[in-house]
């Protein structure tokens, strides 16, 4: 939705009883973003096994797009890139976030936050993004909980990181 004079501003919860791994429907929703965005870069923190960044990369190639990727492992997502033969189109840092996210450059069009899902990593993760993202841009996130210790996260209802985003921006994009 679109709120006048606050330029874009998306809210879209995604509740999925099957747990915390990202469904075929929210790869559609978050392709569909980045295909009517069309950014010039797009970030993945958080990337696990490349199940959504090997999509991300191969939409993006399609306009011309860089992606980077942030995780602790990159090694566990190379196979699956690999598999879809898009190394060449993909910049991975491997870190903790908090050390790394600085080798982002800036003018980022889209980013999806998707490491660890604690309340002070993903507000961690979103304050080291947020700057050097483009206007008009999307931060995306997966399933953050309230707490590291959250065994049963489908208990905790609305994000506490979406809270502190919408105090701290009021006018940008959730």
């Amino acid at each position: 939705r679109r709120q006048e004079g606050t330029g874009r501003r998306l809210e879209v919860d995604i509740h999925d009883p099957r747990g915390p791994v990202l469904q075929a429907r929210e790869h559609e929703l978050l392709i569909a973003i980045v295909r009517a965005l069309q950014p010039r870069i797009a970030v993945e923190v958080g990337s696990l096994y490349g199940n959504f960044l090997a999509p991300l990369v191969w939409n993006m190639i399609q306009w011309g797009g860089l992606v980077y990727s942030l995780d602790l492992n990159t090694d566990w997502s190379r196979p699956y890139i690999e598999a879809w033969g898009l190394m060449d189109r993909i910049t991975f840092i491997q870190g903790d976030s908090k050390q790394t996210v600085h080798q982002l450059p800036d003018g980022i069009g889209f980013a999806f936050i998707d490491a660890n899902h604690a309340y002070e990593c993903a507000k961690g993760d979103y304050e080291g993004v947020w700057p050097k993202m483009a206007e008009g841009g999307i931060v995306a996130f997966h399933d953050v909980w309230p707490s590291v210790d959250a065994e049963d996260w489908l208990k905790f209802g609305p994000s506490p990181v979406r809270q502190y985003i919408r105090d701290a921006h009021p006018n940008a994009i959730h």
